[in-house]
Formats: C-alpha cells, sequence, structure tokens
C-alpha cells in the first residue's frame, strides 16, 4: 500500500489546529486500500509510517501535535484510546500514562472503537470483528478532537503544554502572541518539540518537508513562531507550508471594552504571527470560515452544497480540513507528483508567500451522470474560498495549483493522462490568464466515519445506503490560489493592528513585552507591497 520517500511531517499548535489536523488524517485513513486491484492513486507514506507500536504493526501519521492536556479526553498522551473508566493514572502494561480526569461522557464512536478493540483482541483471527457504523451524528456529543480521531497516534505525537506557569493557565486566556513567545523560549516545550521532530526526520527517506498548523490569533502564534524559527534554522533546505486558522467565536456579547480588547489581541497576533512566518516560509495559507475574522462584525461563508454550524469547532474544523486534504494532494500523488518546494517555487512568485484556498466540494453530479459535463455547467466561482477577505475569481488569480479526486473514475479506461489534459483544458478556458498547474487521483474524496454531515448527499457517489455499507464519496478539487487582492488584506490588517492603541490593552504595553510590534508591522506592510500592481506581472 505504501511506497517509500517523500515523507512530510506536519504539526498541529493549537485546538482549532488541532481539531482541523484529526479530521484531515480520518481524510487520509479513509483513503486506505486493502484491495491490492485497486490502487487509489495516493502514496500514503508521504504522511504515515510503518512501525511496531504496543506489538503490532501499524501505520501512525508523522505528525505533532500541541494543546491542552485537558483536551485529550479519552485519549491518552501515548496516543490510543483508554478502555477503563475515568481516572488520573493508566498502567497499560508499557508505561504509565497520566491523564487528566475526564469532564464528559464517551460517545458513541468511542465506545464502538472500544468494542471493536475489545472484539479483535479476544479473537484475532476471527472474521467476525466488531462492525462499525459507516457515519456517526456527533454533533451534540464533541468536546474536544479527541472525541472523534480515527487515527491511532505514535508516542511521540501528542506534545501538552507546561500549565500552571507565568505564560499559560488555560486555552480561554491564552490570547497573547507575546505569551507564546515567552512560553517557547522559557520552558521545556521547545526542547519537546525539537525531540518528537527529529524522531520523524531520522527515519525519513526523501523528506520534502513541513506542514505547519497553527491557531493564528491568539497565542498559539507566538508559538508557531519559535517552531518555524527551529525549522527553518534545523532543516533550511526543506519546504515549509504555514497553516494560520482562524475560529471566531460569533455569539454577541454587551461587553462593549471586552470585545475591543478581544478583537485587538487578534489583530495583534495574527499579524505578528504571519508577519514572522513569511520570513520562514516558502508559502502561508490562512484559513477560516469567517470572511473578515478580525472585523467588528464578522460574517460567515456561504460555501455550495454544503450546510454547516459556524458555532461548532467540529463542523467548520471539517471543511478545513477538506480543504488543506485537497490543494496538498499533489505532494501526496503516486503518480506525477509535485514536491511542496516545487509547489511553492511554481506559486510563490517575487515573494508572495502568502497564497488563498479553495475548495469545489462535491462536484455536483449524480450518479451515472456525466461528471465532464457537470464541470461545465457550473455558474459563478468555481471555487468557494475559505481564506479571509478573499474571493477566488478568475480576474484577481494569478498563479494556481488545482488537484481533483475522482474525476474520471467511473469511466470505462481510467486515465490520468486524459483527466489533467480535461482540467487544464477548462481551467484555460475559465481563468484564461492565470497559470494553472494540475492534479489528480483516480479516488473520489471519501468521508470519513466521523465526518459531520455537512456535505449534500444527494451528490453522494456511493452505491449503498445503509449505516453499515461504504463510505460516501464525493468527486471534489481543491485548490492553492495566488491572488493580487492578498495586498489589500494585508494592508487592510497592517492599518488595523497600527490604529490600535495597545498601550491601553493590559499585557501588550512596553513593560510588558520585549517583541517589537512596530518593526513586525513594518515587515508585513513592505510584505502586502510586493502585491501592488507596480511588481504584479
Amino acid at each position: 500500500m505504501f511506497s517509500p520517500g517523500n515523507e512530510i511531517v506536519t504539526f498541529a499548535l493549537g485546538h482549532y489546529s488541532s481539531h482541523v489536523v484529526t479530521h484531515f488524517y480520518n481524510i487520509q485513513e479513509s483513503c486506505f486500500s486493502y484491495n491490492p486491484n485497486f490502487q487509489t492513486g495516493i502514496n500514503h507514506d508521504a504522511l504515515f509510517r510503518e512501525s511496531s507500536h504496543r506489538s503490532k504493526s501499524t501505520y501512525t501519521p508523522r505528525l505533532v501535535i500541541l494543546d491542552d492536556p485537558e483536551a485529550l479526553g479519552f485519549l491518552s498522551k501515548e496516543g490510543c484510546y483508554k478502555t477503563s473508566g475515568n481516572s488520573s493514572a493508566e498502567d497499560d502494561g508499557e508505561a504509565q500514562v497520566i491523564v487528566t480526569e475526564n469532564k464528559w461522557e464517551r460517545n458513541e464512536f468511542i465506545s464502538d472503537v472500544l468494542k471493536e478493540k475489545q472484539s479483535s483482541e479476544k479473537d484475532p483471527n476471527s472474521s467476525s470483528t466488531f462492525l462499525m457504523k459507516n457515519s456517526y451524528n456527533l454533533d451534540e456529543c464533541t468536546f474536544s478532537w479527541s472525541d472523534y480521531s480515527i487515527t491511532e497516534f505514535n508516542n511521540k505525537t501528542v506534545v501538552t503544554l507546561p500549565k500552571n506557569t507565568d505564560y499559560y493557565d488555560s486555552y480561554d486566556k491564552f490570547t497573547d502572541f507575546h505569551s507564546g513567545i515567552s512560553l517557547w523560549n522559557k520552558t521545556s516545550l521547545h526542547e519537546d518539540i525539537e525531540e518528537n521532530t527529529r524522531f520523524f526526520m531520522e527515519e525519513a527517506d526523501n523528506f520534502q518537508g513541513f506542514q505547519v498548523l497553527f491557531d493564528g490569533d491568539n497565542g498559539y502564534s507566538g508559538i508557531s513562531s519559535g517552531c518555524l524559527e527551529l525549522l527553518h534554522d534545523e532543516y533550511h533546505k526543506k519546504a515549509i507550508l504555514a497553516v494560520p486558522v482562524l475560529y471566531s467565536d460569533l455569539s454577541p456579547s454587551d461587553d462593549v471594552v471586552a470585545q475591543h480588547r478581544k478583537r485587538s489581541k487578534k489583530i495583534y497576533s495574527l499579524t505578528s504571527g504571519l508577519s514572522v512566518s513569511s520570513q520562514y516560509c516558502n508559502l502561508i495559507t490562512p484559513m477560516s470560515h469567517i470572511f473578515d475574522p478580525w472585523g467588528k462584525n464578522p460574517r460567515t461563508r456561504v460555501l455550495n452544497n454544503i450546510q454547516y454550524r459556524p458555532d461548532l469547532m467540529y463542523h467548520t474544523s471539517a471543511l478545513l480540513a477538506a480543504t488543506l486534504d485537497l490543494f496538498t494532494l499533489p505532494c501526496r500523488l503516486q503518480i506525477k507528483s509535485s514536491s511542496l518546494h516545487s509547489i511553492a517555487s511554481s506559486i510563490n512568485v517575487y515573494g508572495r508567500s502568502i497564497t488563498a484556498a479553495g475548495i469545489r466540494l462535491p462536484l455536483p453530479t449524480e450518479r451515472g451522470g456525466n461528471e465532464f459535463s457537470s464541470i461545465e455547467k457550473i455558474t459563478g466561482n468555481f471555487f468557494d474560498s475559505l481564506t479571509p477577505c478573499i474571493e477566488i475569481t478568475p480576474e484577481n488569480i494569478d498563479v494556481q495549483s488545482v488537484a481533483t479526486k475522482g474525476l474520471g473514475k467511473n469511466q470505462v479506461n481510467y486515465n490520468p493522462d486524459a483527466v489533467n489534459d480535461f482540467l487544464k483544458l477548462y481551467l484555460y478556458n475559465n481563468f484564461p490568464r492565470v497559470i494553472s498547474s494540475v492534479g489528480s487521483c483516480k479516488s473520489r474524496f471519501r468521508v470519513p466515519r466521523t465526518f459531520p454531515k455537512v456535505i449534500d448527499e444527494s451528490f453522494n457517489l456511493s452505491m449503498v445506503d445503509n449505516c453499515y455499507g461504504p463510505l460516501a464519496e464525493f468527486i471534489a478539487f481543491g485548490g492553492m490560489h495566488n491572488s493580487k487582492d492578498m495586498g489589500n488584506v494585508l494592508n487592510s490588517l497592517y492599518e488595523n493592528a497600527r490604529s490600535i492603541k495597545i498601550n491601553r490593552i493590559p499585557g501588550f504595553g512596553a513593560t510588558d513585552s520585549d517583541i517589537d510590534y512596530k518593526e513586525l508591522f513594518e515587515d508585513m506592510k513592505n510584505l502586502s507591497l510586493k502585491y501592488s500592481d507596480i511588481t504584479y506581472v
């Protein structure tokens, strides 16, 4: 199933980032094919590693997750679900696992995971193991990303924040960029991250780069700055894709002063994090379900054929994960893959490293319909944007990388070259002035069993409709787009940050931090100028 090389190490720094990366790896695992007669077209070895783990051979992701220890819930720090009840410590036969007491009940999915595990352990050679459903409704029983993680992790994956320090107390209070910087520099956190990174790097054959997700508008933005600097200094020849993810609590508040302070801290943390990221990363792709997450009255995006709840991290992070899966697909293809470095080189022209993410999920095709004709019937913008303040139109895009899953699969003789040629022609006709690169794989976008029910089921191409049948499948497109409008977005963020009287915000005064925010903001201004019409080709 796996071919060697082209490894990628993924980081998820922050609680919302952990939600996104959990969905992302669930999507990867749902695409595994155990049928030697069907090749998915995806090189899963790019993200996963084979190892002997807990006395059995298994595949675990090259992944480092950083979050509050209380977010683990029923997941141990060793990376597996606990089989016993609530406890502060559990001996699993290998080492003692310290876990905080759970504050919520097991949902149906976790209960079924444990039943399946127990069934398998009783009789490993039996074919009558416990059956998992193909879909679970977890909207009202998901309190953390650990409540729906399908993937089994390596014991080098989960890192927890040192609590009760001068820099970190709880997630809700971890809102300052400089608190993240201090936590990184003045605790053992950076040593833990460095050690776990080295573990994954030492066993790689042909390592291509890093993808670093981080909460972009709170203290994790500061942590990511230290992490990105570490990766750049230690592995400077490897490509780095940074993905700041933004989540906004849209619930109204009567406390105007508190809302202003909260917004100010978000703007400062986001501006500072993007400024630092641009120094160390080949590409930066911010993502959010909010059109204007730093605005005074932020509004959610409306997406084609998708109905989601913006108040649930569980829902919104799934959309970002699907987008991430699609626009990074060219790095994981078995045939005609593109390295992370080559994609960055083609899209990041003249230092315009911040790009937009687009998605079309699903392609509106009925079962047995002609999917190529379905593409040509689409009106309006082909891609829904999930990058703040940016729409993806033929007029504002200059360079893009587009990938698709499942296009042409129902043809009698699937031909990836023919699919790519069709996609290039379609993009040329609809984005005539845009330089486009494409990638495709035969397997469709398979929806993991813990994915929220947000996609229009009328376009589900799976032929079975019972709860124990195959997973739902859709044709999907994703893209990474370099938009000239990004200059206006960055300039707007710069102006917002510069206008804030930060000395009036507790924790940001001159005596509270040695960070030169003025210099960081000027770097942001210079970055925005790279997108101006004068320098744009």
